[in-house]
């Protein structure tokens, strides 16, 4: 959605005269990045780190508890029988299903903390987007992500400014 609408900015801009574009006040906005930079946002995040604390904690002792079965297999293997270590790679393999398990679910909910975050600042972002329009006389606020960008002119770039002004909200 965010491409198709990039596209249609730079497919107008290319019909629009070079003396035109070159008076166009355009800039760039990386909405994630400005929310997830807001004091509010890092204090959730070391909130979320903190209650998800346990969790990683398991998932750090079942990779404690593989590392050493893997040690362990190493070093015994000329010794041990086949039913051992058959038996040592059944538990190490159990360990890692349960860790990667695990991860995965800390994973979903971290997700789905983050985009309820970002949802509950959305408003608050647009509002400092007009404010800062109406402040600076911008033409055009671009929203980008920045693995889909190459490249934006620091200059360009409000990211900065908007996380100011959510901070100062």
């Amino acid at each position: 959605m965010v491409a198709r609408k990039l596209w249609l900015v730079l497919l107008l801009v290319s019909l629009v005269p070079s003396a035109a574009v070159a008076e166009l006040n355009i800039v760039f906005l990386d909405a994630n990045k400005a929310i997830l930079e807001t004091d509010e946002a890092k204090e959730f995040t070391e909130d979320l780190e903190e209650e998800l604390k346990p969790q990683l904690d398991s998932v750090k002792a079942l990779n404690d508890e593989m590392e050493a079965l893997q040690n362990r297999l190493q070093k015994e293997e000329a010794i041990l029988s086949e039913s051992q270590r058959q038996l040592l790679v059944s538990d190490i393999r159990a360990k890692r299903a349960r860790r990667d398990g695990q991860l995965q679910l800390l994973q979903q909910i971290q997700q789905q903390e983050v985009q309820r975050l970002l949802e509950k600042f959305a408003p608050r972002l647009e509002e400092v987007v007009e404010d800062l329009i109406a402040l600076e006389s911008y033409d055009a606020v671009l929203y980008f992500n920045r693995q889909a960008v190459f490249y934006v002119n620091p200059l360009r770039d409000i990211t900065r400014k908007a996380t100011e002004k959510l901070n100062n909200l």
